[in-house]
């Protein structure tokens, strides 16, 4: 009888335990998103507004197209343009970044960390803030830029896996779009083009491939072993850095 009695009350302990650890997860995540949404408001009143943003135009089949050769897959963009035209829209002068893509990409501080633009995936309802660099303190406020650049075509950016965060990265589609928005209103937009799982311990893994964009997560708040990956290719600007 003492014995079952001393299981009894070891199995209500970690009952208890769960249930504490799940209500301390609900809320960090419930603070972390309001902290992250407060600075996706505020970079959105210092971010300049861009409205030139000219998105590939798919050709219905059939239609002649006098700037493809005729072995050309039709739907694919060039990733090629003139100085003064591309797809057929008038386009402003290079921005710096694109003269010097090497420069790093410039900051705003909001309350003790520093911010290198905004971050939108339309397809989960994701509108955040992403921090300059990686660290365990940083990814409880937002998503964290864990190497790479928007203006060298090699940033990754990963999150927790919290529910306004990255919970839902694994349901972004194939083909589906994510905006990356900087301080100066430079705009990238990517299409998702492959999913990937790697070990935490992988880095060389994650960095791997020439992708223009990786975001990446855990699975879930419980299985940390491994990374959802998804892999983006930039569709705007069409002009690609050499």
């Amino acid at each position: 009888m003492k014995k079952g009695t001393v299981l009894i009350a070891l199995g209500i302990a970690v009952i208890l335990s769960a249930l504490g650890l799940t209500v301390y997860n609900l809320y960090t995540a419930d603070r972390a998103y309001k902290d992250a949404s407060d600075a996706f408001n505020k970079l959105q009143d210092i971010i300049p507004a861009n409205d030139q943003i000219v998105l590939p135009i798919v050709k219905d089949e059939g239609e002649p197209n006098e700037d493809k050769n005729e072995d050309e897959i039709d739907n694919t963009p060039s990733t090629e343009a003139s100085d003064g035209d591309l797809n057929g829209e008038q386009t402003q002068a290079l921005p710096d970044y694109f003269l010097n893509p090497n420069v790093d990409m410039p900051s705003y501080r909001i309350d003790g960390f520093k911010y290198i633009g905004t971050l939108e995936i339309p397809d989960i309802s994701v509108q955040l803030p992403i921090i300059s660099r990686m660290s365990y303190s940083r990814l409880r406020k937002a998503p964290c830029r864990y190497s790479g650049s928007a203006y060298t075509d090699d940033m990754i950016i990963g999150a927790h896996c919290y529910e306004n965060f990255f919970a839902q990265l694994k349901n972004v589609p194939r083909g589906g779009q994510v905006k990356v928005t900087d301080i100066d209103g430079n705009v990238f937009v990517y299409q998702v083009i492959a999913k990937e799982s790697v070990m935490k311990s992988d880095v060389e893994g994650l960095k791997s491939g020439q992708w223009d964009l990786s975001l990446f997560t855990c699975p879930s708040v419980v299985n940390t072993d491994t990374r959802i990956v998804l892999r983006c290719e930039r569709i705007y600007p069409l002009i690609k850095n050499q």
